[in-house]
């Protein structure tokens, strides 16, 4: 039996002192966090060899016993914190010989989450905290915290991740729960019955985001440069601006929010689309393109065109999507996918400028990413 991970994200809306509470966990965990990467400095400048996982859980605990401040935060925090200094060294251990350096400490601004590794850590509950209930969350240690999105959890909980974002002068919160579903859903409330469904292959392109094997076309929102005039006007007031003034804070607040809200309209236009793939194709067969690569051996000019299109978020919603519905996504090498000639096979050069495909050789004249 296949069993998948997911999460869900939550936004959380705590009151003032379930707030400061959250923040002493961000403090706490975050010297637990340091003093551990200092332990495993010194271990590195000694010839010693790095602290194994247990250790360091054993020293962050010890640290909490030993210090009635972190006695206030939950201990299911500190074994996370543990992991992630762990995982911080094992990787540096592998990459130092690349110029890679040591994990960094982390500052007020650097550490912005803690997770509860239990799920008997959080439930959600009514508002007394009654069982079998959706009206709060209670997180441990914390109290019951209001929370918006009407999605149901069906799986097993496992972590539940506590963090924070800054919008302007002030944080919002989240949680994330991961869970684990036993089965693939099938996503049949959406379906057509009539409609069979069909393996396809995508091309994602600049000029139209997706093009599919069909004939499909889905434009390329460009929602960055649609807002880029409208970001630079709010850039150039904020940068007029004194900075501490009431005035920089009330015009940092108005551009993180325009960041916010460009953001989450291309998250919710790539969820929209990935969702209606899933659900009119089967198997899917895309490219398997490194945007940072792209970006990088690009002209200035199409760099920002590139990273607008946001190809990595709309494969990944479009993989996991597919998946839940029994299918799945087969990456291909990208190499000359856009000068092979899909009817004959004939290899024909072209560069990018090149917006039709026309083969000498069958005479096939179509779009380049229809022939993609």
């Amino acid at each position: 039996m296949t069993v998948s991970m997911r999460s869900a994200t939550y936004r959380l809306y705590p009151r003032r002192e379930q707030e400061r509470k959250m923040i002493r966990f961000l403090n706490g965990t975050r010297r637990v966090y340091n003093h551990l990467v200092h332990v495993c400095r010194n271990c590195i400048s000694l010839g010693v060899s790095i602290p194994t996982e247990f250790d360091l859980n054993n020293m962050a605990l010890r640290m909490r016993r030993e210090e009635p401040n972190l006695q206030e935060i939950h201990s299911h925090c500190f074994l996370t914190v543990a992991k992630r200094v762990h995982n911080a060294f094992m990787a540096w251990v592998k990459r130092h010989n690349d110029g890679v350096g040591f994990p960094r400490f982390r500052s007020y601004k650097m550490y912005d989450s803690f997770t509860y590794t239990q799920n008997t850590d959080y439930a959600f509950v009514g508002k007394n905290g009654e069982k079998d209930r959706r009206e709060r969350i209670r997180l441990g240690m914390i109290g019951l915290v209001k929370f918006s999105n009407p999605y149901i959890i069906e799986g097993e909980c496992k972590t539940a991740t506590v963090y924070r974002k800054r919008i302007g002068n002030h944080y919002e919160w989240f949680v994330t729960i991961a869970y684990a579903v036993e089965d693939l859903m099938k996503d049949t409330e959406f379906m057509d019955p009539t409609m069979a469904k069909r393996d396809a292959g995508l091309d994602l392109g600049l000029e139209n985001l997706v093009t599919m094997s069909d004939g499909t076309v889905i434009p390329n929102d460009r929602t960055y440069r649609k807002k880029e005039r409208e970001l630079a006007n709010v850039q150039r007031s904020l940068s007029e601006c004194e900075k501490g003034t009431p005035d920089y804070y009330k015009r940092l607040g108005k551009l993180s929010h325009k960041y916010k809200k460009t953001r989450n309209h291309r998250k919710d236009m790539f969820h929209k689309i990935s969702r209606e793939l899933s659900v009119r194709y089967g198997n899917i067969a895309m490219e398997d393109l490194s945007v940072k690569e792209m970006a990088e051996g690009s002209p200035k000019g199409m760099r920002k065109s590139y990273r607008d299109a946001g190809w990595n978020t709309f494969t990944r919603m479009t993989v996991y999507k597919v998946e839940e519905t029994g299918h799945t996504v087969t990456f291909v090498d990208p190499a000359y996918t856009s000068q092979i000639c899909s009817s004959c096979g004939t290899l024909v050069p072209k560069d990018l400028s090149a917006r039709v495909h026309k083969c000498p050789h069958c005479g096939l004249t179509m779009s380049r990413d229809s022939d993609a």
